[in-house]
């Protein structure tokens, strides 16, 4: 089966306080930059694929930083972990 580069769904304008932005490694772009990544997991087949779960990565900076946790109303719960 072949592989594919992802590519995003949504473009979002650019923003100083876009949610779980960070200056971390692009794979689209090759290099670091400052983007947001997303976690997911696709069920596959030879024809078709489908996002079964998708969220948004939150960098360690993100985490322990409650000014940008409240501007951009990141709730308690979700923390940082690990790619």
């Amino acid at each position: 089966m072949p592989e594919h580069a992802p590519h995003p769904w949504l473009p979002y304008p650019k923003r100083r306080n876009r949610i779980r932005q960070q200056c971390q490694y692009c794979g689209a772009l090759g290099k670091r930059a400052n983007c947001q990544v997303a976690v997911s997991i696709h069920a596959a087949s030879d024809t078709a694929s489908c996002p079964l779960q998708w969220r948004l990565f939150l960098p360690k900076e993100w985490a322990s930083d409650t000014g940008r946790r409240t501007l951009t109303r990141i709730p308690p719960e979700a923390g940082h972990r690990e790619k």
